[in-house]
């Protein structure tokens, strides 16, 4: 009947779509607040949203943070842009010399990680086929030409 095998999950349905997909991106999460296990949390949702994290959040140098801020290397724009959509609201701030692990500080205004998602690809480049595009080799016909 031409329709898909599974339905789409709803929770990728409300996901924001990014320019870089989120398992190209390495992130460093800070817990800016005093708030205890606050930059686990965070931690763990990125890496179910698919991001690459280090795995150990940390305690940021600054516990009186009000706004969430991702930092990041110029060269990393548009993965700071994808990192910036999981965090509604949070500051871009330019960080010259970081490298490729951006830097989320998480400030009091956090609340939880915003799924993202990449672009879908094109239809026909996932390799998914349909019935009436496969062509299956008749019976006893293998070898003939």
């Amino acid at each position: 009947e031409d329709r898909p095998l599974a339905d789409h999950d709803s929770a990728r349905s409300k996901a924001t779509v990014v320019d870089v997909p989120p398992e190209q991106i390495r992130v460093q999460v800070e817990n800016g607040t005093p708030r205890q296990g606050l930059g686990a949390q965070a931690d763990r949702a990125l890496r179910a949203t698919g991001f690459g994290t280090s795995g150990q959040a940390v305690d940021a140098a600054d516990r009186a943070t009000a706004r969430t801020t991702v930092l990041y290397d110029p060269r990393w724009d548009r993965s700071a842009r994808t990192v910036a959509a999981a965090f509604p609201g949070a500051e871009l701030k330019a960080a010259p010399g970081q490298g490729g692990t951006l830097r989320v500080v998480l400030g009091a205004d956090f609340t939880e990680v915003h799924p993202v998602r990449a672009e879908d690809p094109p239809e026909g480049a996932t390799g998914a086929l349909r019935g009436d595009e496969v062509t299956c080799p008749r019976a006893g016909a293998a070898g003939k030409a």
